[in-house]
C-alpha cells in the first residue's frame, strides 16, 4: 500500500459504503486523519449523490424505523435510533446529506446520522399558544435542510393558528440552527398550508410547501412557496401550466430536482420536473399514470422516492402500502420486492454519509443537555 499514490487511495475509498469506510479508520493514524477530514467527508457525499450509490430507504411504522438498501433491495432491517426509549410514534421531519430529523409525540427532536450512529438532541421548544379564544385550532409543520452558505443544518417550524370567523390565519415561524444550537424567531408567513401534515421538501437550498394565500375559502389557487435557508426568506415558485387545473398538487424531490405531482380525482396523476430551478418554462412532464391500468386501484397518495441507478425507473410509494418501480421508457410498473416490510408504512430516502453531526457546535458549559441525551437514548447507547 505504501507504493499506491494517496490520490488513488482517496478515489477508491470515497466510493465505498460508509460502514466500510468507518472500519478503515483503524488501518492507521494516516487513514483515520484522512477519513475524518472534512474534504474527504464532502467528497464521499458528493460521489454518492452523483452516482446514485449508497442510497437507502428509511421505512417508518409507528415507533419503529427500518433500513433497506436501495437498488438492489435487501430485506428491511430494524434500526436502533436515539429516541427508542419511547414506545410511542416516531415521525420523520426530513432527510438531508445523510442526516435524519426525527421526532416523537413528546416533541423531542433528534438530528441523527444512522451511518455513523452520531446524533444531537435539540433543545426543547414549548408549544405556541394564544390566549385569544377566537383561535379555534392550530397546526404545526416542519422542514429540515442544509444551508450551504453558512455550512449549517436547519429545522423550520411553522405554527398556524386558525380562526373560524372570519376565516383567516396567524403564523409563527421559528428556525433551529445547528451551528448556533438555538431556535430563532423569524418573519411571519403570509400563506396558509394546504397540507399541514406534509414536511417541507428540501431542494436547491430551500424548503418547499404547497400553500394558498391567507384565505381558506374555496376556489383559491394552490401555490408552492419556498423558504430559502441561507436568507430566512419566503418566495413563490412558479407552477407549470396545467391543461386541467382541477387537480390536487403535492411537491416532491427526485434526483435533486423539484417535482410537482398533480393528482386528478385519484384516477390519474402527472409528475412534473423543474429542470432549471425557479424557471417556469423549465417544467417538464416526466410521467402520467392511470389508476386502473397502471396502479390497479385508487391513487389515494403517491410519493416519489428515487431514480434507479440507471435512471430508467422511478421508485414510487402508493397508498403507503406498495412500493413500485415505474419504467419511464416502457411506461409500465412492477412491484419492488422487499422482505420484512410492515403492512402499512411511510418511506424516506437517505444517502449514506460521514457528516459529523455531533461536531457542529462547541459543547455547552453545563451538562444539562448531555444528561437529557443520556436519558432519551439509554437503549441506543446500550446497543453501542
Amino acid at each position: 500500500m505504501e507504493d499506491v499514490p494517496m490520490e488513488l487511495v482517496v478515489d477508491i475509498i470515497c466510493r465505498l459504503p460508509a460502514k466500510s469506510i468507518l472500519r478503515f479508520r483503524r488501518v492507521s493514524k494516516t487513514w483515520k486523519c484522512l477519513i475524518d477530514c472534512s474534504d474527504f467527508v464532502n467528497l464521499q457525499l458528493k460521489k454518492s449523490i452523483e452516482t446514485r450509490t449508497h442510497l437507502r430507504l428509511i421505512i417508518r411504522r409507528n415507533s419503529v424505523l427500518f433500513s433497506v438498501d436501495l437498488d438492489p433491495f435487501d430485506c428491511a432491517v430494524e434500526l436502533v435510533h436515539p429516541l427508542m426509549c419511547y414506545g410511542s410514534r416516531i415521525r420523520i421531519w426530513g432527510s438531508c446529506n445523510g442526516i435524519l430529523c426525527i421526532c416523537n409525540v413528546a416533541d423531542d427532536i433528534a438530528l441523527w446520522n444512522p451511518s455513523t450512529r452520531k446524533y444531537r438532541i435539540l433543545p426543547s421548544l414549548p408549544p405556541e399558544r394564544r390566549s385569544d379564544d377566537v383561535f379555534r385550532f392550530s397546526v404545526d409543520a416542519y422542514g429540515f435542510g442544509y444551508d450551504s452558505v453558512h455550512d449549517d443544518f436547519k429545522l423550520l417550524k411553522i405554527s398556524q393558528f386558525i380562526r373560524l370567523n372570519p376565516m383567516d390565519i396567524e403564523s409563527v415561524v421559528k428556525v433551529f440552527s445547528l451551528r448556533k444550537f438555538c431556535w430563532i424567531p423569524i418573519q411571519s408567513m403570509t400563506y396558509s398550508l394546504r397540507y399541514s401534515s406534509k414536511m417541507g421538501v428540501f431542494v436547491n437550498g430551500a424548503l418547499h410547501w404547497v400553500v394558498s394565500h391567507q384565505n381558506l375559502g374555496m376556489g383559491v389557487a394552490d401555490l408552492v412557496v419556498a423558504f430559502v435557508l441561507a436568507t430566512d426568506k419566503f418566495k413563490e415558485i412558479p407552477l407549470p401550466e396545467f391543461t386541467d387545473t382541477k387537480c390536487e398538487i403535492h411537491v416532491h424531490v427526485l434526483g435533486g430536482y423539484l417535482c410537482l405531482l398533480a393528482n386528478y380525482e385519484r384516477a390519474r396523476l402527472e409528475v412534473w420536473v423543474m429542470k432549471e430551478y425557479g424557471v417556469q418554462e423549465s417544467w417538464t412532464k416526466l410521467l402520467t399514470v392511470g389508476s386502473q391500468v397502471d396502479f390497479d386501484g385508487s391513487i389515494k397518495s403517491v410519493k416519489l422516492l428515487s431514480y434507479s441507478k440507471t435512471g430508467r425507473e422511478v421508485l414510487l410509494l402508493q397508498n403507503r402500502k406498495r412500493l413500485i418501480w415505474y419504467d419511464l421508457q416502457n411506461q409500465k410498473v412492477r412491484d419492488a420486492e422487499i422482505g420484512g416490510l410492515p403492512h402499512s408504512f411511510e418511506a424516506e430516502t437517505l444517502v449514506e454519509s460521514l457528516i459529523p453531526i455531533d461536531a457542529y457546535r462547541e459543547k455547552p458549559e453545563n451538562n444539562l443537555e448531555d444528561k437529557r441525551e443520556d436519558f432519551l437514548s439509554e437503549g441506543f447507547k446500550l446497543v453501542l
